[in-house]
């Protein structure tokens, strides 16, 4: 409240409950109205300008907001075309490569059950033999390989996940025509909060080439 709006309304007030004559009185009453109507006039702007106030506040909280969550989106729009290059880069490599996840079963054994070959690996592995790649993604090595190689392949991943540590060592294994060639094999284990969850690899001929 203005001091002079006020200073005239409890001036007004005193002459009001003093009054010196009648008119002096009315011209109080008149004075205490505009007083009163100056005072409420200055309560009203007072709150249009805290409304005013909070309105922008809100309105700058939720434009930052906005900012945020579009610069996010931005970074989020980034990371998914730069992982899309890293996974066609993987795709187009003519080295062998895969990714196994790891499956925890009760009593403490895991499977290990392919989810990703790159397309040398299809290839080289599986379309020379007539294996159809569709069925093997989510499976385990069985759908793909014979026992006895199978056996090898889940031995190697198991050393990986309990050491927690790379693997490398040459495998023999059958061409189109049932011929076995030796591969190096290179396997890896793939961490989350400390633990392995996927075990990947890649394979090359033992003579250097990578078909």
């Amino acid at each position: 409240m203005p001091p002079s709006a006020y200073k005239n309304l409890m001036q007004g007030i005193d002459w009001l409950l003093h009054p010196k004559n009648k008119w002096r009185r009315f011209f109080k009453v008149l004075n205490i109205s505009m007083a009163i109507t100056l005072v409420f006039q200055q309560v009203k702007y007072n709150r249009l300008d805290e409304w005013q106030k909070e309105a922008m506040e809100v309105m700058s909280i939720q434009a930052e907001k906005i900012n945020a969550l579009e610069r996010d989106n931005a970074q989020k729009t980034i990371e998914s075309y730069e992982f899309n290059a890293v996974l066609q880069a993987m795709n187009e490599s003519p080295v062998a490569s895969w990714t196994k996840k790891v499956i925890k079963l009760p009593g403490g054994q895991q499977v290990y059950v392919m989810r990703y070959f790159n397309k040398a690996y299809v290839d080289i592995f599986l379309n020379p033999r007539g294996i159809d790649p569709s069925i093997y993604v989510g499976q385990e090595d069985y759908v793909a390989w014979d026992s006895t190689i199978v056996k090898e392949f889940t031995r190697r991943d198991s050393i990986v996940f309990a050491t927690k540590r790379p693997y490398r060592g040459t495998i023999t294994l059958p061409d189109s025509l049932g011929n076995m060639v030796k591969w190096n094999i290179n396997k890896y284990p793939v961490f989350f909060d400390g633990e392995p969850i996927f075990i990947s690899g890649i394979a090359f001929k033992a003579d250097g080439q990578s078909k």
